[in-house]
């Protein structure tokens, strides 16, 4: 029966403490503002990498001058702690838009990653890196990493179809969990 299910599910959590933003990305390749933005093709570049390998998929978006003065503002102020119409107020000077609604957050170093949505393709300022040195939001594979999905997942299309892609998946390892659970249950069942 259900309770059943529940009480397995239970079972296969994960004990003990849970993996941090740092455990998940911290090693990967630091992505620093370029002095200078440049364009390649139709498109601009703000970051680069200046060491370690080059991984597929670890490429921020574009970031201007406003959205790096953003970052780094709402980093070196711990903004995450503000108050609900702080963070509003916030957005308004910024932007010159009111809005309802929360728009930025960063990731924090010592916490769990909060659940990757498929809104990320659109703009990605809920996912701020937490580093205030790179001055950007997260990139698709870090995404998929905080998703669960192994280092060696391969993603096909555009960057926003990556980024909705990822956002809409079960997390690996909670599918697999949802998964073995399941499998207990049943197994008793046959007993």
């Amino acid at each position: 029966d259900i309770e059943e299910f529940y009480d397995s599910l239970t079972d296969h959590k994960i004990k003990g403490s849970h993996k941090t933003v740092k455990d998940a990305i911290g090693n990967l390749p630091k992505l620093y503002p370029k002095k200078e933005i440049i364009r390649i093709g139709r498109a601009h570049v703000s970051h680069e990498q200046t060491s370690g390998e080059q991984l597929d998929l670890h490429i921020p978006r574009y970031h201007g001058v406003r959205d790096q003065k953003l970052f780094h503002e709402w980093l070196t102020h711990n903004m995450n702690t503000f108050t609900q119409e702080q963070k509003k107020a916030f957005y308004t000077k910024i932007t010159g838009h009111t809005s309802n609604h929360i728009k930025y957050r960063n990731l924090e170093w010592d916490k769990p990653s909060p659940t990757i949505v498929a809104h990320l393709y659109k703009d990605g300022y809920m996912f701020i890196h937490p580093d205030s040195e790179q001055l950007r939001t997260i990139t698709i594979r870090e995404a998929a990493i905080l998703q669960s999905f192994p280092m060696d997942y391969k993603f096909i299309g555009s960057n926003a179809y990556c980024y909705k892609m990822i956002g809409n998946a079960v997390p690996v390892l909670f599918a697999k969990s949802i998964a073995e659970a399941m499998y207990e249950v049943l197994k008793k069942k046959k007993r």
